[in-house]
């Protein structure tokens, strides 16, 4: 609070009187996160805000990873947008500034990226270069083949049917599950329609970007060297058209530091698209080259159903690991990345 500056600290100084501010002393000196020897670097962001209750935080640039552009509906229709900052260790999004110009977060964007990474802040935006687009029929195809979406069917079927055979306290009690039906379908079309509508992947020097959604639209990036390890996953239903998922672990990335965040690389792909992204993603592997052993026959008594799907394998550069029968999952972490 800098309130006291108006009329507390003239008449302290005046009358020779120390003051003791309580929030430095119990949040810096008492807690040891600031020392004899603690120096506030100019190159540190400094974002103050609030109006009843004041907050000013501290961002160091040589711990931002990344700097992602959010745009809810809202902020669309105003023509704004929302700055997140991801920083190494941090937890939730650190410090989000909400609201900016739309080519206001885009240059802010590109400055903050150049402190960080030690260049002028003066350098325009890095380029980038199409490595995917996500088409909206296959996205659509990827959505209606979901195992929420075809339970929702599946629920509206039966109270079609009750409703059109039964009468009385029946049809009442059909219309009952109306609602959890209504819900599957929902959030089916939302989760993989809606978040993952116009999905492009780019490749940069400051990462992989992102870009997606229909109401609410993310520009996010996924740091170089901040991958832990990918997953490829098959639902039932997408063996046929060959299709997979890739999700990416990123450590420090909206996320604790010991556990870190998964993120969609990928929200459907075949899997030759997949391995052709990953090479890419990672520098130097192959994981559709790695030979896979399977368990022994042994492992059925610990995982009776699919032991006969687990298997592994390593090269120089990734280890691989299969499980899975109806929801199939191949798993890479970098041998670098293993702890």
């Amino acid at each position: 609070e800098r309130v006291i500056e108006a009329d507390v600290l003239p008449y302290a100084k005046k009358h020779d009187i120390v003051v003791l501010a309580y929030g430095a002393l119990c949040r810096g000196l008492l807690t040891g996160k600031i020392k004899m020897d603690t120096t506030f670097d100019g190159d540190d962001l400094r974002i103050d805000s609030g109006v009843l209750q004041r907050r000013s935080r501290r961002v160091r640039m040589d711990r931002l990873q990344a700097v992602d552009i959010v745009r809810p509906l809202a902020g669309r229709l105003l023509g704004v947008s929302e700055l997140r900052m991801e920083v190494a260790g941090g937890g939730e999004s650190e410090a989000p500034l909400a609201y900016l110009s739309v080519d206001d977060a885009i240059r802010l964007r590109a400055e903050l990226l150049a402190r960080s990474a030690g260049i002028s802040a003066d350098t325009p935006e890095a380029p980038e270069r199409q490595v995917h687009e996500v088409q909206l029929d296959r996205l659509i195809g990827s959505t209606v083949l979901s195992g929420a979406f075809m339970f929702g069917v599946a629920v509206f079927v039966a109270i079609a049917v009750v409703v059109a055979t039964g009468s009385g306290q029946i049809v009442i009690a059909g219309m009952s599950g109306f609602i959890p039906g209504l819900f599957a379908v929902g959030a089916a079309l939302w989760y993989q329609l809606g978040r993952n509508f116009g999905f492009t992947l780019a490749e940069s020097p400051d990462g992989f970007r992102i870009r997606k959604g229909l109401l609410d639209t993310r520009s996010q990036t996924v740091p170089p060297g901040r991958i832990q390890g990918v997953a490829l996953r098959q639902p039932l239903l997408w063996r046929a058209k060959d299709w997979v998922k890739v999700d990416v672990d990123v450590a420090g990335y909206a996320g604790s530091s010991s556990s870190p965040q998964t993120s969609t690389l990928l929200p459907v792909a075949t899997y030759q698209e997949a391995i052709s992204v990953l090479r890419q993603v990672l520098p130097g592997a192959d994981p559709a080259s790695v030979p896979l052993e399977r368990a022994p026959r042994r492992a059925a008594w610990l995982r009776p159903i699919g032991w006969f799907r687990l298997a592994y394998g390593a090269d120089d550069r990734v280890i691989v690991a299969r499980e899975g029968v109806f929801y199939r999952t191949l798993m890479i972490v970098p041998h670098a990345k293993t702890q």
